[in-house]
């Protein structure tokens, strides 16, 4: 049995393996683009309740948004099955 393909695979994964950021690194720049915070303090803790903060308000905003199209392709899909019962 050879485990070549095995191993190369492996290899280009760890060769190609990209740079990750944490999260807390992307919000905590106050101009919005994002870059690495350059200093190494610890963020002050009003600043990690804003941070908080945004996160959740970013978290529901896209659960609303995820309800909201389920709601409308599944009410679309109800209101296409009725049609066609009643009115055939």
């Amino acid at each position: 049995m050879s485990f070549g393909s095995a191993i190369g695979a492996i290899v280009s994964l760890k060769n190609n393996k990209r740079e990750r950021r944490a999260r807390v690194e992307n919000h905590l720049n106050s101009s919005g683009a994002v870059t690495a915070i350059k200093s190494h303090r610890q963020p002050s803790p009003e600043e990690l309740h804003l941070l908080k903060k945004r996160i959740i308000q970013e978290q529901d905003k896209r659960q609303r948004k995820i309800i909201l199209i389920t709601v409308a392709f599944f009410g679309g899909i109800l209101g296409f099955l009725l049609y066609f019962l009643l009115w055939f």
